[in-house]
């Protein structure tokens, strides 16, 4: 269980904390940020603070890094799919 912590909208980032999940740690709160890359694209920074709960550190580490890439992952799809139907959009007669 995710909730919402704040949002930037002008700096592209947004920040949220994990409540209760698979996870094994507490008080999660991350911060994920946009920048513009020079001639085009983004980068993408995920930053985050919790405290270790239960796991030791090669299983946090190993099960924080899959998180991780889980998460770029979503988000290079849920780009993807936006992309694709701006892309529709912008010829005509095509279905959105």
């Amino acid at each position: 269980i995710e909730r919402f912590v704040g949002a930037n909208y002008r700096g592209y980032a947004y920040t949220y904390a994990i409540i209760s999940g698979p996870l094994p740690v507490t008080g999660y709160v991350a911060t994920l940020s946009l920048t513009e890359r020079e001639g085009g694209g983004a980068r993408a920074r995920w930053e985050s603070e919790f405290t270790p709960e239960g796991a030791d550190e090669a299983t946090l580490s190993a099960k924080m890094e899959a998180f991780y890439h889980q998460g770029f992952a979503n988000l290079a799809s849920v780009i993807a799919a936006r992309r694709a139907a701006a892309e529709r959009r912008k010829r005509p007669g095509t279905p959105v």
